[in-house]
C-alpha cells in the first residue's frame, strides 16, 4: 500500500560548523506550508546571523510504502 507525503527541505546554518540538510515528510499540503511559514518568519534579519535556519519555498509529493 502506498501513501502520499509532503516533503520540506531544510538547513540549518551555524557560523564556523557549517550547513547540515534534511527533510521532513508530513501528511497534508497545509501541514507543509504551515512548517514553512514558521521555519522562514525568523528570517527577518538583513545580514546572515551566527545560526539561522531556512526552509526551501518548494514542496515534494512523495509516495511511500506503508
Amino acid at each position: 500500500m502506498m501513501s502520499v507525503k509532503y516533503r520540506v527541505h531544510l538547513m540549518e546554518s551555524e557560523r564556523g560548523w557549517g550547513q547540515d540538510y534534511w527533510s521532513e515528510d508530513y501528511d497534508s499540503l497545509e501541514e507543509a506550508k504551515e512548517r514553512i511559514r514558521k521555519v522562514n518568519a525568523d528570517n527577518t534579519s538583513l545580514v546572515a546571523p551566527d545560526w539561522y535556519m531556512q526552509a526551501e519555498e518548494r514542496i515534494e509529493a512523495v509516495e511511500l510504502k506503508k
